[in-house]
């Protein structure tokens, strides 16, 4: 089963679902672990968000963030095709340094979300508008339906034209993104460099795709990922060496190293010195 449905909230097992319904009876008040584009075809409804009710009707858009509220009532010949879209199908297939995305000063789908929402989660399309933004959601759900060899590709290229369409809408400025890694992501690898951290998991995590993180964490810090958590540890690890009675083994353990060669080897790297002789260095100074 594709979607579930448990405790009120909506889940899905693939990272993309295009599907075309028709208004058969309300949908309750819910919640969903996705992102939900919703293009009404025609007829009429009311989508509720997050306890907000906009009326819509043939050519209205609309986005749902995951994790908010949504409820739909209204004609029963309402048709609509829904998008839905896990993050993590953002982060590895639309967010990079290429696509849609790059063209704004917009680090995340989030903020994008949070930019839509300004304008009510709702787009309007009229006139021609409507026969080019239906030829691309007609071409999605196609695509999706039909799994032909490639389809994936047609689908990637498909939503980021989609995108562009809207941005336009909206009328937001496409320039080309100088995005930077914030001071404050810096902060957050140091405060759980002792943790197990994985470069993809933190550019995922922080809607970028991993090769374009690891060329920009370059750039931005002059070192790899690599390269900065083992100093961030290490650091660590001197600290406690100056300021506790903490064998060195434990700290060791305690900055993140499992393996203590290793440690003892990172360590002579970055001070040129072995663990003990910092301790015995730092404490005759003190």
């Amino acid at each position: 089963m594709k979607i579930k449905f448990t405790d009120g909230k909506f889940y899905m097992d693939e990272s993309l679902i295009i599907e075309k319904q028709q208004l058969l009876c309300p949908i309750e008040r819910h919640t969903h672990e996705f992102i939900e584009i919703v293009y009404i075809l025609k007829g009429r409804c009311i989508q509720k968000i997050d306890d907000v009710e906009y009326p819509a009707n043939g050519g209205d858009l609309f986005f749902i963030n995951y994790n908010h509220s949504h409820q739909v009532t209204g004609e029963k010949n309402c048709e609509f095709i829904n998008i839905l879209l896990k993050p993590e199908f953002i982060n590895k297939s639309l967010i990079d340094s290429r696509n849609a995305f790059s063209l704004l000063e917009l680090t995340s789908f989030e903020e994008f979300c949070g930019k839509t929402e300004q304008n009510k989660c709702m787009v309007s399309f009229s006139g021609s508008e409507v026969k080019n933004i239906e030829a691309i959601i007609n071409i999605l759900w196609k695509e999706f339906r039909e799994n032909q060899p490639g389809y994936m590709f047609a689908i990637q290229s498909g939503l980021n034209l989609l995108l562009v369409q809207i941005f336009r809408k909206l009328s937001f400025p496409f320039k080309v993104s100088q995005r930077e890694i914030s001071e404050e992501l810096l902060r957050n690898i140091k405060d759980h460099s002792s943790e197990k951290l994985s470069m993809k998991e933190i550019a995922n995590a922080n809607y970028y795709n991993p090769s374009y993180f690891s060329r920009l964490f370059k750039k931005y810090t002059g070192k790899s990922f690599t390269q900065y958590l083992k100093e961030a540890r290490i650091e660590h690890a001197c600290q406690l060496l100056e300021t506790t009675d903490m064998r060195i083994n434990d700290i060791s353990a305690e900055v993140g190293y499992g393996d203590k060669t290793k440690f003892y080897k990172h360590f002579r790297q970055i001070n040129n010195l072995s663990p003990h002789e910092y301790k015995i260095i730092k404490q005759s100074k003190n």
